[in-house]
């Protein structure tokens, strides 16, 4: 019975270490320089960021105290929401448009406080 258990076992708490050895190698990867900062192409970016952002938060499911992936979520989430959310509610309220303004100021302020949010994750950490 010890022979087929210990084998059985072992091969368990290995796959688990892996498991949590390979998100921790993904959450390396996505929290280090991206290519987003150094893009040429503004549009591109901009479609492109939302994607990464999600991708990130689920990997932080598995991985929530790694700090670089905070901090990476951080920056993230107020690049975009500034850059983007915010600058079209600028724009909007520029050309009369106070209905999107409002919206867009709304949505820029979530994602602006969930980068605060992690931000503030990463520095309890």
């Amino acid at each position: 019975m010890f022979r087929l258990a210990f084998p059985a076992a072992l091969a368990l708490v290995c796959s688990g270490c892996f498991s949590s050895f390979a998100t921790n190698l993904v959450a390396d990867a996505l929290s280090g320089p991206g290519t987003l900062g150094t893009d040429d192409d503004p549009e591109l970016v901009r479609d492109a960021a939302p994607f990464g952002l999600k991708t990130m938060e689920s990997v932080l499911q598995s991985q929530p105290k790694h700090v670089g992936l905070l901090t990476s979520l951080a920056s993230g989430f107020t690049q975009y929401g500034y850059a983007f959310v915010q600058q079209d509610a600028d724009k909007a309220e520029l050309e009369g448009r106070n209905g999107p303004a409002q919206v867009s100021r709304v949505r820029a302020r979530k994602l602006l406080l969930r980068a605060r949010d992690y931000g503030l994750t990463g520095f309890e950490l």
